[in-house]
């Protein structure tokens, strides 16, 4: 899902693919898939938003996955204040969780359970 986010007077594209989760743990060591659905603190949200925006933003601008790091990262992130990605953090994450909900629904009823 592509998403241009609004960071201070920066506008970030961002995609976000089934290969988020992946290169989350690929450069952070960290497993994305972990928080999904978990209430997270303002500190939490605030360091996977850059960190999602960072990988996000290398898939929209087409670069080298492979060659993402967290010197990069860093990089990356100086173009931006505090404040600044603070305040979009919160849009970042949520458009990040939504795009990992399944699509899929069950159908019908589900069938008679034998005892065991």
């Amino acid at each position: 899902m592509y998403k241009v986010f609004k960071v201070g007077d920066v506008d970030v594209p961002a995609n976000i693919t089934a290969a988020l989760p992946y290169r989350y743990q690929q450069v952070f060591h960290e497993d994305f898939m972990g928080f999904v659905g978990k209430d997270l603190d303002l500190n939490r949200v605030f360091e996977m938003g850059g960190k999602i925006l960072y990988i996000a933003n290398a898939s929209a601008t087409k670069r080298d996955m492979g060659t993402l790091n967290f010197d990069d990262f860093i990089d990356f992130l100086d173009q931006f204040s505090n404040g600044d990605l603070i305040e979009a953090s919160n849009d970042i994450v949520s458009f990040a969780f939504e795009s990992t909900k399944t699509a899929v629904s069950p159908k019908g009823k589900p069938g008679p359970q034998k005892d065991q």
